[in-house]
């Protein structure tokens, strides 16, 4: 029996007050948790859905891509989804994402980036996410992922990092 596959989402705020140190708490944490007890994710399929809009999304792709230089024996998919109002030239973005899915929506930028956040969370069973402040739209995706029982790992240099829940890695829920 083939067990399900683990997704894992990014959000955050559009802003990162300590890129760095974020990208070394990012890195750690999906290192530790997926990539150093490789048996915990033999058999299974790994994606990694991401937005590509902010500088907590840049983060992100960088990190992934050194996570996949390092273990090029892990076989998982980067995959962006943009908004339809962005247009990526493949060529500047193949050594990021291996996938790229644009999303026809209607609406202002901003609605087709919730939008967008909204169904990378709705199939997600997990996110890594930067929640810095107590507002904007970063928190209201934040309220809605807990809302969906979503295993959330809030990497904010604000709040200590939670490491993950293995029930993920079993396709449990919490």
């Amino acid at each position: 029996m083939k067990l399900p596959p683990i997704i894992i989402t990014f959000f955050g705020h559009r802003e990162v007050v300590n890129p760095k140190t974020i990208y070394k708490n990012l890195f750690e944490e999906l290192e530790d948790w997926l990539f150093r007890p490789y048996n915990a994710i033999i058999g299974r399929d790994l994606f990694f859905f991401c937005g590509g809009t902010g500088e907590f999304d840049g983060i992100v792709s960088r990190v992934l891509r050194a996570l996949k230089k390092k273990y090029p024996d892990v076989p998982m998919e980067r995959v962006l989804f943009t908004p339809f109002t962005y247009s990526y030239p493949l060529k500047d973005l193949s050594p990021y994402y291996d996938k790229i899915y644009p999303l026809e929506t209607l609406g202002t930028e901003d609605a087709q980036i919730e939008l967008r956040d909204k169904i990378m969370i709705d199939l997600a069973s997990a996110a890594v996410v930067y929640v810095r402040y107590n507002f904007g739209r970063a928190k209201k995706l934040y309220d809605y992922a807990k809302d969906k029982v979503l295993t959330l790992k809030n990497i904010s240099d604000g709040e200590p990092i939670e490491h993950f829940s293995s029930s993920v890695i079993a396709g449990e829920t919490e």
